[in-house]
């Protein structure tokens, strides 16, 4: 019987991971193919690493060395360092104006355009790759400027705007072919069959990414080809026709270069991991995964992580490994939570992006506008010296004229405003989307709490003490789930400014202790103990009871988290003048000033991991801010590295007459 449950309290589990963390197709290429990887160690990454590189450029006596050691290592670095390659790019871009070496010039635009890419700054990435293609058509360079459409289209695809990728690389097409740059040429059918991929055109998309691949077989672009076959056994995949995926993708390990190119190698062993679990063969998907996994660390590779333990916890489910599926899932928890973050913070990146393009292209238009007014403004005063009939006629045109620019900016102005409402209701779809996932993750996060409750009960008959340790490790897990799912739900009310402040006689003392309950069972496994201490005889406060409560979950949650093992988490109510003042106070890691200036101020507060390297939202420090500040108080930070944390916050007292 209690195997039973355990079986399907593991499948549950998987089931609400496995929702969180989709498969995705990543894109592998950028601006030109490149054999060479920079293995950069990691202490010499972003402007440490940057002043390191340009440190050495400064010893090139060679002006003209200099830059073309700064455009290599820019490239090299794009993938592994970005913040590292925009450093250099922009100042290889410095250094060719300088020089007038238009050719490097453009050069440097595209590469430092793919580091804003890469670094998601996805205005700063397309101004440079429209000032690239300007300049390459400048000063004629062809090649350059057919990169620079696909620059622009490769961009377009991040954000969904397939239709003018597509515009782009019918430009780019016909330069490759002008110039006979079959390289350029095979990228840009690559590109344009991810893109028709995307607008499920795949019959076109399948002809053209074998147009690239025959193209890379001709000029014996190896790694080249181990892309294509890549793209084609995604699409095999996703029509579910698993041996023609497989054949694809073993395909493409045959040309990949296991050591150059480590995530392409590992995303398609996982894929072939996959499909042997499609087909039940999981003695055979088992190894490709554990590779992958390893890889997946080895690069930091978040997504290849969540993926590859996805697929061992299967494995490990079907082979009746329950204590290593439920290890795998708790781990995928953690890669699941960043993974979501990252793909709402590019969601959000993507529509500021989009907003400001049109703002640009209309503040572009009246500018245009502007200028003819002016113009014709011009014209009129010359025309005036000509004579009272031209004039006459002058005023006729020119007023035919302003009022046809006039209707249009009207036009432009409706335009305008219209997709100002469509952007709120769109902003409005999302929020109510937030809500609706929030409402129906926590109906099934409740029963898994229900059940682990359930089987808990039962864990002293259980003669294996693994399944014990197991109980734990899952109500942990389902604990954080919770208070993620909480925290979140208050988050998006908050956004919509629909959380409304109802403060009335709420007993602190109670609400603490009833607080405290959930979160024993997590700060026992951590062999940390919780103290409430008071002398206050009269607890009652003027507050909002589910607002106070969250604030005590979260800090409560951050002491647990952030405290070493046998540590003590000090909770007093104290009477200070007419408040209670409520304090919690831990011995773990501590902050530092810079953390504490942003948990005071409204900035966004970085997740940082605990000492038994849980991860959080950093949704939750906000929110008691904001919740504090709303009964008129403030919460206040004590704290330093290694010598632990302390919060406090004062509350209205109610006097008993």
């Amino acid at each position: 019987m209690n195997r039973f449950l355990i079986s399907i309290l593991l499948f549950w589990v998987s089931l609400g991971v496995e929702g969180q963390g989709q498969t995705q197709v990543l894109p592998l290429e950028s601006v030109q193919w490149d054999e060479e990887t920079a293995n950069i160690p990691s202490a010499t990454t972003g402007i440490e690493g940057a002043n390191i590189f340009l440190k050495h450029a400064e010893q090139i006596a060679d002006p003209q060395e200099k830059l073309e050691y700064l455009i290599e290592q820019c490239w090299k670095n794009r993938n592994s360092q970005p913040e590292l390659a925009l450093q250099l790019g922009l100042k290889a871009i410095e250094l060719a104006d300088s020089l007038r070496d238009h050719y490097n010039h453009v050069k440097a635009h595209s590469f430092t355009g793919v580091a804003y890419r890469l670094l998601g700054d996805y205005n700063n990435a397309i101004e440079l790759f429209f000032r690239g293609l300007h300049l390459s058509r400048k000063y004629n360079i062809p090649q350059q400027e057919g990169y620079a459409y696909n620059n622009i289209a490769n961009l377009y695809i991040y954000i969904e705007f397939y239709t003018q990728a597509l515009e782009n690389l019918q430009p780019a097409m016909e330069i490759a072919r002008e110039i006979g740059d079959k390289e350029m040429l095979s990228y840009t059918f690559l590109t344009m069959g991810r893109v028709l991929m995307h607008l499920d055109r795949i019959d076109e998309a399948i002809e053209s990414i074998n147009h690239a691949l025959e193209i890379r077989k001709e000029t014996g672009n190896v790694p080249g080809q181990a892309v294509c076959y890549k793209y084609l056994g995604d699409i095999y995949f996703n029509r579910n026709d698993f041996p023609l995926a497989s054949n694809n993708y073993t395909l493409a390990l045959a040309k990949v270069s296991k050591l150059q190119d480590k995530h392409l190698y590992a995303n398609i062993l996982l894929k072939q991991s996959q499909i042997y679990c499609q087909a039940e063969n999981f003695f055979s998907a088992a190894p490709l995964a554990k590779q992958s996994l390893d890889i997946g660390r080895e690069v930091n590779s978040r997504l290849l992580i969540h993926d590859a333990l996805r697929v061992l916890s299967k494995v490990d489910i079907q082979q009746g490994r329950y204590v290593s599926a439920t290890q795998r899932l708790n781990e995928m928890n953690l890669y699941a939570d960043t993974l979501f973050n990252q793909q709402l913070s590019e969601k959000v990146l993507s529509m500021e992006f989009q907003l400001e393009r049109q703002k640009q292209e209309a503040a572009i238009d009246i500018l245009k506008k502007d200028k003819e007014i002016q113009d014709l403004k011009f014209s009129r005063q010359r025309y005036l010296n000509i004579g009272l009939i031209v004039f006459v006629l002058f005023l006729t045109v020119s007023g035919s004229i302003l009022l046809i620019l006039m209707r249009k900016l009207n036009e432009k102005n409706k335009l305008l405003l219209s997709q100002k409402e469509e952007l709120k209701q769109t902003n409005t779809a999302k929020d109510r989307m937030f809500m609706v996932i929030g409402h129906d993750l926590r109906g099934p996060v409740w029963n898994l709490r229900a059940l682990i409750e359930l089987l808990k009960e039962e864990q002293d008959t259980l003669p294996n003490p693994d399944m014990q340790e197991n109980f734990s490790a899952l109500s942990r897990a389902v604990q954080s789930v919770s208070d993620l799912l909480e925290n979140l739900l208050y988050w998006a009310r908050s956004q919509d400014g629909k959380i409304t402040f109802k403060p009335g006689p709420t007993d602190i003392k109670h609400l603490t202790t009833k607080s405290i309950e959930p979160y024993k069972a997590w700060a026992e496994v951590k062999n940390i103990s919780i103290d409430l201490q008071t002398d206050m005889k009269a607890t009652m406060v003027n507050a909002d009871e589910n607002m106070i409560q969250t604030v005590i979950r979260n800090l409560l949650s951050n002491a647990i988290k952030f405290s070493f093992t046998k540590g003590v988490i000090t909770i007093s109510l104290t009477e200070q003048e007419n408040h209670c003042r409520f304090s919690i106070k831990d011995m773990g890691m501590g902050i530092g000033q810079d953390q504490i200036d942003q948990i005071l101020s409204n900035e966004t507060i970085p997740s940082t991991k605990g000492t038994g390297n849980e991860i959080g939202s950093g949704i939750g420090l906000g929110l008691c801010r904001d919740f504090v500040i709303r009964h008129g108080s403030e919460i206040h930070v004590e704290s330093s590295p290694g010598k632990g944390t302390h919060f406090f916050f004062d509350l209205p007292l109610i006097k008993r007459p």
